[in-house]
């Protein structure tokens, strides 16, 4: 019976780096181009995705000559048990926050033309008409966002010193709730990180194509595509 074994895993790594290799195309219009590598890693993982169902659909699909019904329990059990549970979770989680919008992150300076009364404003850099609290790309990471508004005392809801109950009080675009700015938001974050373990699972789960590693998160490129966590 055919299973899904590590050869076939590491030939869908190499055609994988051979595609990102190849893959120039401009990020998608709603996004900017240093998030290219949000665009990218979404498209890699649905690669991953349609070759593993490929392979493993092959492998459940029993020939009407084979009547050993061990050697079938046996199989499931190898493709069920593949996977640590981690990562099983992790894709579970994925598929439960499919919907939630991805985060943008500007790390540019850009010109406004807005009044100052209507100029974007982020709190967590200090800035006016570059770029919103939510964009921020010097505090990317909600833990260190939440530090900030902690020390600073500041609104949870509008990441501003006003009054309680707030009067700026807006649901999050992300999850939807009122207790908090959407630039608090997890979901996004979450979200990307279980991307991140899924891809990581794979390129370290098998030998090492010889010309390509996995890229260190520690470091980011000029170009935007290895982006720091």
């Amino acid at each position: 019976m055919e299973t899904l074994t590590n050869a076939q895993i590491n030939s869908i790594i190499q055609i994988l780096n051979a595609l990102r290799q190849k893959d120039e195309q401009p990020a998608s219009s709603r996004l900017l181009s240093e998030d290219k590598y949000t665009v990218d890693l979404n498209e890699t993982l649905a690669r991953i995705e349609k070759k593993l169902d490929d392979s493993q659909g092959n492998a459940t699909s029993k020939p009407m000559w084979d009547s050993s019904e061990k050697d079938t329990a046996d199989s499931m059990d190898e493709e069920t048990d593949y996977e640590p549970i981690e990562i099983r979770e992790a894709r579970e989680r994925l598929k439960a926050l499919d919907k939630v919008p991805v985060r943008t992150i500007k790390r540019s300076r850009t010109l406004s033309v807005r009044k100052e009364d209507t100029a974007l404003k982020c709190n967590f850099r200090g800035s006016t008409g570059q770029h919103d609290h939510d964009q921020s790309g010097l505090y990317p990471n909600v833990q260190e966002r939440l530090k900030i508004v902690r020390e600073a005392a500041l609104c949870n809801s509008c990441l501003q010193l006003c009054s309680y109950p707030c009067p700026r009080k807006t649901p999050c675009s992300y999850c939807g709730r009122h207790d908090h700015h959407k630039a608090l938001c997890r979901l996004p974050q979450e979200e990307l990180e279980c991307m991140l373990k899924i891809r990581n699972f794979f390129f370290f789960s098998g030998a090492q194509c010889a010309e390509f590693s996995a890229p260190d998160q520690k470091t980011r490129s000029k170009d935007g595509t290895t982006p720091a966590l």
